[in-house]
């Protein structure tokens, strides 16, 4: 699936991962102009928890990281 403009590996905000396990990600987004941003946040009982703790990778409790596009294959 084509994204114009998005690369797969161009970073499109931060995360942190609170102590309690909670994944909070603010994401961006620049298209035409226009800027789009977002938080969503997920909580270990999430039915996607697993699933987006496995994309980003090994993190520790209290953290902020990068968060890479995702482009399904």
């Amino acid at each position: 699936m084509d994204i114009p403009g998005q690369k797969t590996n161009e970073y499109i905000g931060t995360g942190y991962l609170g102590i309690d396990g909670t994944l909070i990600l603010r994401l961006r987004r620049e298209e035409e102009g226009c800027r789009f941003d977002n938080e969503l946040s997920y909580a270990p009982t999430n039915p996607h928890y697993e699933s987006i703790r496995r994309y980003i990778g090994p993190v520790k409790p209290n953290s902020v990281f990068s968060v890479r596009s995702f482009i399904p294959q």
